[in-house]
């Protein structure tokens, strides 16, 4: 072998130093590359060259931006790596480094240019409509082209991205208009949740609804309203996509947490003296909230009682009734079993179901049907007051008070026979048969056992009086 001449070796050469180290040095020193099969006898000829061997540098691939190649040593030859580099296209005469990563905001152009082999061709026509990418999904297992399953739900693939920014963590949960996926933006640096409704339009009608409320609900007061905080509406291969604040474990789970058992009675105060506040912006924004239960009350963290109320895909205003404005069965107040109009206090209802649920770690009413509903509502609240029968009467003629004589009574002043009056109170207000009659949220805030309520010395109340006024 001449001097200076470079052996052609079936196999692309390997790097002996870190990445990072050989790009910094492409430029000032010459590289001695150590094959990984040369026999011994050829390796020991080649140590004993005084100068370096030259380098063709057509035969040396550089990316774009070198600071983006990630630092680590190269230990496993192309043959023997037990998976199949992204670069297995690299013929012999170019050095392999794999897994770039894209670590910046770049264009569709930079992304195509550096990073080609981890897009798919559709992502490779696809990524040419955004302005900017943050991140690429490079270690996904990916979709190729179809992207919504039967049901009309999008395709989650972990580790890949949305909207080429937000990358996908995990599912936290799914439902009968969407999925909500916890994910990390590569732009803003935070993690946050991302629900993708199913591609049908009525649920895609329905994320635009409740995207338009949370954002009026967001944005009309400086004010804290314990209402959960959107980002942005987008669309992402068809299905529209609301990015919200990342919250923890919802008031089921933390019901669950105390094994059902009753939660410390201040800890039940502060958590309904933020619903109470919640429910007043909702309320004066003539916004019904129609499905609150302890499900869409989330806790901002695991270590705190400070909550969120989300999910308003149920939500409607106050002069506008859809028909499928439906509240959970066991949350559901008697204007809703019966089907008669209704207005923000069927939310009151619900919140005293659940105060209810915190303070005994029991549900109250867990009917398996509308009609069984309706009895246990009976067995503890008593007969329907006259109005609501008259209301009752004029919308199912043939109803008969009598079939609910009979049926075995225990007040909820006698379950409750251990605990405050005041909170006895509260929640007999909540559960009034007539919802003209039942307290609305800004009463509530206003009554003895919240208005008794302190945080720290009079921080409350002050709080109380601030969006009262």
């Amino acid at each position: 072998m001449m001097e200076g001449e470079v052996i052609n070796f079936k196999r692309p050469y390997v790097l002996s130093s870190t990445r990072t180290r050989v790009m910094q040095s492409l430029k000032k020193d010459p590289l001695i590359l150590t094959p990984f099969d040369i026999p011994k006898a050829n390796r020991k000829a080649l140590i004993k060259f005084e100068a370096p061997i030259p380098l063709d540098k057509k035969s040396i691939v550089i990316p774009l931006n070198p600071t983006n190649i990630k630092a680590s040593p190269c230990t496993n030859s192309p043959k023997s790596s037990p998976h199949k580099s992204h670069h297995s296209r690299t013929s012999s005469q170019q050095i392999q480094i794999s897994s770039f990563i894209q670590t910046k905001k770049m264009t569709p152009s930079e992304v195509l240019t550096n990073f080609p082999y981890h897009l798919t061709d559709f992502e490779k026509n696809e990524i040419k409509n955004y302005n900017f990418s943050y991140f690429i999904g490079q270690d996904a297992v990916k979709q190729k082209s179809i992207f919504t399953d039967a049901s009309g739900n999008y395709i989650i693939k972990p580790k890949d991205h949305i909207f080429y920014r937000y990358e996908i963590i995990q599912l936290l949960g799914s439902g009968s208009y969407s999925q909500v996926l916890k994910c990390y933006d590569h732009k803003k640096n935070q993690h946050v949740a991302i629900k993708i409704l199913k591609l049908q339009p009525k649920y895609r009608e329905s994320g635009e609804i409740e995207y338009n409320i949370l954002n009026l609900l967001n944005n009309n007061t400086k004010n804290e309203t314990n209402i959960i905080k959107v980002y942005k509406k987008l669309v992402f291969r068809k299905h529209l996509i609301i990015v919200s604040e990342l919250l923890h474990q919802n008031l089921y789970q933390f019901i669950e947490s105390y094994d059902f058992k009753p939660i410390n009675i201040n800890i039940v105060k502060r958590i309904t003296t933020q619903l109470l506040i919640a429910l007043n912006h909702i309320h004066s924004n003539n916004i019904i909230h129609c499905d609150l239960n302890p499900e869409n009350i989330l806790l901002k963290n695991s270590n705190k009682s400070s909550i969120r109320v989300i999910d308003f895909c149920n939500a409607c205003f106050k002069n506008y009734y859809p028909n499928n404005c439906i509240q959970s069965l066991y949350y559901s107040a008697p204007e809703k079993l019966f089907k008669l109009d209704y207005d923000e206090k069927i939310d009151i209802w619900s919140l005293g179901c659940i105060v209810y649920e915190l303070i005994t770690g029991a549900v109250l009413f867990n009917g398996k049907n509308e009609h069984e509903q309706m009895i246990k509502i009976v067995s503890v609240i008593g007969f329907p007051s006259l109005p609501v029968i008259d209301k009752i009467k004029k919308k199912y003629k043939d109803f008969n008070i009598q079939a609910f004589k009979g049926i075995p009574k225990v007040s909820l002043r006698k379950i409750l026979t251990n605990y405050d009056i005041n909170i006895v109170e509260f929640i007999e207000d909540c559960l009034n048969w007539d919802y003209e009659v039942r307290i609305s949220a800004s009463e509530g805030l206003r009554s003895s056992w919240i208005k008794g309520h302190r945080r720290s010395l009079s921080e409350t109340p002050r709080m109380i009086n601030n969006i009262l006024m």
